[in-house]
């Protein structure tokens, strides 16, 4: 992810026993005038969640702003008590996010 725009990450932390069900999105995309586009959602899994987009003229502070948000998802275990997993999939919609969740046992 050194060149810009890249994959979309999608994330999810899940803790059923402490009833933690979290997403998170990024995706960097340009825009019409080349100006670099990141986008990023987050929320409770099965929610409409929120979205940030944000622009940048260069990609190098595009490049630093990707990185800060992604060494904030690897500290999650210390702040919410569980860790970011990556999702593979192809489709990048909240259902993705969803379907994952559904098929999490919740507690009892």
């Amino acid at each position: 992810m050194d060149t810009l725009p890249f994959t979309p990450v999608d994330l999810i932390a899940i803790d059923a026993a402490r009833n933690i069900r979290r997403r998170w999105h990024i995706a960097a995309y340009r825009d019409l005038f080349g100006r670099v586009m990141i986008e990023t959602g987050w929320g409770r899994i099965g929610w409409q969640g929120h979205t940030l987009v944000r622009s940048f003229v260069d990609e190098g502070g595009a490049l630093r702003y990707v990185r800060v948000l992604l060494a904030r998802r690897r500290r999650a275990t210390r702040r919410i008590g569980t860790a970011y997993q990556p999702i593979v999939s192809t489709c990048r919609s909240v259902d993705t996010f969803t379907r994952r969740a559904l098929s999490t046992p919740l507690p009892s």
